[in-house]
This record gives C-alpha cells, sequence and structure tokens, in this order.
C-alpha cells in the first residue's frame, strides 16, 4: 500500500495505530521510502515494542488506554495535518501485503504441509495467509488463535450470539426428537423373565434411527411399514 502513494503523499508523510507488530512494519516501509511516520500506541504497549517502534525511525505517540482510543487520535491526526492513515487489517492492499507471509511459509516448507496457526487480532493476517494458502494449496487449513480470555478488537463490545429464524433441517428436527424417544424408552414392562421397552414412532426415517440403535447393540426386533414415508411403528429390546 506505502509503495503506491504518490511522492506529494510520502512528502507529508504518513501515520497508523498499532500494539506493535503494524506499527513495525510501517515504521520500516517508511524508513526505505524516505518518508516521515507517526505511530500512535497505546499506553499499555509494552516498552520493548515502541522502542522498536523508534529504532526504526518513526515517532512514536503513546496515547489512550486502548487500541481504539489510538485509533482515533491517529485518523484526527492524519485529517489535521494531511497524512496518509496506513490500516492496519482491514484494507484491501494491506490484507494483501499480509498474504506474502503465507508465501514465504509455502516456499520455505520443505515437506508437506497440513495447517498454518496464526494469531487473531484484527484478522487481516489470517485473511492474507489464508488467501494466499487455499489459492495455491486448497488443502491446506489456516486456523486462528487467540490467547484465552481475549478478545481482540470486541474489547469495548459485548459479543451476541445472534440465531437467525429459519425453517430447521430434516436432520435437525432428528436430533431434536431422539432426546424425547430416549425418555419413552426408559418405560419398561415386565414379562416373565423378559423385560421389554418399547418405542412408539411415527412418520420418522427408520434408515437414520435404526442404524443408530443397530450401532448401539439396543434394537433386536423392528416393525417398519412400507409406504413412501417410512414410519418406524416400534422399536422393541428384549432382554432375557
Amino acid at each position: 500500500m506505502m509503495a503506491k502513494l504518490t511522492n506529494e503523499q510520502l512528502e507529508k508523510g504518513v501515520i497508523c495505530s498499532s500494539a506493535g507488530n503494524h506499527a513495525q512494519g510501517v515504521a520500516l516501509a517508511a524508513r526505505k521510502l524516505g518518508c516521515n511516520a507517526v505511530i500512535a500506541m497505546p499506553v499499555t504497549t509494552p516498552e520493548i515494542k515502541w522502542q522498536s517502534v523508534e529504532r526504526l525511525g518513526a515517532t512514536v505517540v503513546l496515547v489512550g488506554d486502548s487500541y481504539d482510543e489510538a485509533q482515533a487520535y491517529a485518523k484526527k491526526r492524519a485529517k489535521e495535518e494531511s497524512r496518509t492513515f496506513i490500516p492496519p487489517f482491514d484494507h484491501p492492499e494491506v490484507i494483501m501485503g499480509q498474504g506474502t507471509i503465507g508465501m514465504e511459509i509455502v516456499r520455505q516448507m520443505q515437506g508437506p504441509l497440513h495447517a498454518i496457526f496464526v494469531p487473531v487480532g484484527g484478522g487481516g493476517l489470517i485473511a492474507g495467509i489464508a488467501a494466499y494458502v487455499k489459492r495455491v494449496s486448497p488443502e491446506v487449513k489456516a486456523i486462528p488463535g487467540k490467547k484465552r480470555g481475549k478478545l481482540g478488537r470486541f474489547e469495548k463490545g459485548t459479543c451476541l450470539n445472534l440465531k437467525a429464524r429459519r425453517r430447521k433441517r430434516k436432520e435437525e428436527r432428528r436430533r431434536d426428537w431422539i432426546p424425547k424417544a430416549k425418555k419413552k424408552m426408559r418405560k419398561t414392562k415386565r414379562k416373565g423373565k423378559n423385560q421389554v421397552r418399547v418405542v412408539r414412532v411415527l412418520r420418522s426415517s427408520p434408515s437414520w434411527f435404526v442404524c443408530t440403535l443397530l450401532h448401539r447393540g439396543v434394537v433386536q426386533r423392528k416393525e417398519i411399514s412400507s409406504n413412501n414415508t417410512i414410519s418406524l411403528l416400534s422399536v422393541m429390546e428384549t432382554k432375557d
């Protein structure tokens, strides 16, 4: 992205917000392109990270207690000083640049590659790596990783699990039905020394249900009707 900036944009400089890795990348690119770079980082950033950015020649500004506050400062200063804001992850060209990491991994692997584990913050890194790897080796998996208890970019928000209202698939209706069937199977009747369990099921698919019971060693006798919507009338288990 920075390689495509005009001479006028390079003269005015660039600015970005980051907690470490993106900051070093922007600082290094700015030094090679000969432009001034300002990096806004949260005050909680480890000292070793912002010192590494300064050694690359960028100006580090520690501001805000979170990434969101540092980003707000960077965007505001970009407008005030006519600097070019370099987004850390949510820009197609930035994602393309991060995808070159996937290219390096594939080229350096001497043996078969099965999966790549990628740390996730904003999602740009894994998006770029997965885009390249899936292009050249579709069988390779790109697996995201996140520190337990950390929500990344959702630190200031609330995570919600939204379920769309839709018609259940046939397989899902079967799964919902199984617990009810198990409750009925608990009802027993004694006939002499034998103990018989009877499950009455109407208009269900025996091909799936009976095979499941056969696999578990439950079914010994069954009666199935022969119409198109096959019904499992009864399933009995007899123990001597």
